[in-house]
């Protein structure tokens, strides 16, 4: 039984694992299939500049955060 930090019994708890890296191949399929279901269930569906955009926002904080310091590295 594995327990939780206030040793609470946690029994359905999986051990975390690293999972085998993702290819860019996959990375691509994975952000297309989430860009279709938000479309299906709320009608966004980014223009290629607005998709640009976010993706240059998402790289600066991604390398906002590696520059903090006291972070843990990844």
């Amino acid at each position: 039984m594995t327990r939780g930090p206030a040793g609470r019994r946690l029994p359905y708890a999986r051990p975390v694992t690293d999972p085998a890296p993702l290819t860019p191949a996959d990375l691509a399929a994975r952000a297309e299939h989430a860009r279709r279901l938000l479309h299906a269930w709320n009608g966004y569906d980014p223009s290629p500049a607005e998709r640009a955009r976010l993706d240059a926002e998402i790289d600066r904080r991604m390398a906002e955060a590696r520059r903090m310091p006291g972070q843990a590295s990844g």
